[in-house]
């Protein structure tokens, strides 16, 4: 496979998390390359492990790789870096058996996704099609403004993306892909500076407020904040929130 030597070029451009040839580079790149039946094309660069896509748009110099700046930091990329770019042959693509799962960076992007879901799944597509273990993406939201960062769960890798190999290097998002989010809530914590423990406690709470047979079947938790005598928090049935609480500490069970 060819491969070419480019320099990175920044842009304020609105191309997603693709990157962006020049015309003559990217016949160079792709001269005798068998022809793909996707929008993207697979680029490996000269940072093992790291996969880019292409879906052509065109760069304004040649020589150049333009990214948008959001994208440029994903990558670690800076102004002016060589990086080499070769492609990846089309039969060495591997298909996505399972679903896609990817999650935000933390629990404020969790807040955009939770108000824009729907948008942010049917966006994904136009923004990105490669991902590969460790890439935490930018993804703009509806209307713009600063773009939320979002990662893939991939199979074989833990969270902190040590050590274990992945089954694969790199996936190519395709429409027919199941895509889900997961969650990534905020974390309350009890404000007790003697106490490290992250810890839910139950709330017994009048049968009025709360039926037993409801605390029974979803379970009535809430995470507690305490003061002057009195417990407050939020209640939650299953896995939504419901009401605030107010109880006497007396009535409080930390089980």
């Amino acid at each position: 496979m060819p491969t070419v030597k480019l320099r990175v070029s920044i842009k304020t451009i609105t191309t997603g998390d693709f990157i962006s040839l020049h015309p003559d580079d990217s016949q160079m790149l792709f001269l005798g390359v068998p022809p793909s039946d996707h929008f993207c094309r697979v680029l490996r660069t000269s940072t093992p492990g790291q996969y880019v896509g292409w879906a052509g748009h065109s760069a304004s110099s040649k020589g150049t790789v333009e990214v948008s700046r959001p994208f440029a930091s994903a990558l670690g990329w800076t102004e002016g870096q060589p990086v080499e770019l070769t492609p990846v042959p089309v039969e060495s693509i591997p298909r996505n058996a399972d679903p896609i799962v990817i999650r935000p960076s933390s629990s404020d992007d969790w807040e955009v996704v939770e108000l824009q879901a729907e948008y942010l799944e049917s966006a994904l597509l136009s923004q990105i099609a490669v991902l590969f273990p460790g890439l935490k993406f930018p993804l703009w939201p509806e209307g713009g403004g600063k773009p939320i960062l979002m990662e893939a769960v991939w199979d074989g890798v833990d969270d902190k993306q040590e050590t274990v190999k992945p089954k694969v290097p790199f996936r190519l998002l395709r429409e027919s892909d199941e895509l889900a989010i997961e969650a990534k809530p905020r974390q309350l914590l009890l404000p007790d500076a003697r106490s490290e423990v992250k810890r839910l406690c139950r709330v017994v709470c009048d049968d009025e407020v709360f039926p037993a047979e409801l605390y029974d079947k979803y379970g009535v938790t809430c995470i507690l904040h305490s003061s002057a005598g009195v417990t407050t928090g939020m209640v939650r049935l299953g896995d939504k929130i419901v009401a605030a609480s107010m109880v006497d500490n007396d009535l409080v069970d930390p089980g």
